[in-house]
């Protein structure tokens, strides 16, 4: 994800396999996360 860097919006879900958000903090245009039905969800970065 580190290349998004001008990615505002960002949609995640509906996926039943183990999943995880790093690099997520990278994305420093980041206006709106939503996150649905991720049942696996490994955890956030805490920065």
């Amino acid at each position: 994800m580190q290349h998004l860097t001008a990615l505002g919006e960002l949609e995640i879900g509906n996926c039943s396999e183990p999943c995880s958000l790093e690099g997520i903090q990278g994305l420093t245009a980041l206006k709106k996360l939503t996150i649905e039905n991720l049942p696996k969800l490994q955890g956030l970065p805490q920065q």
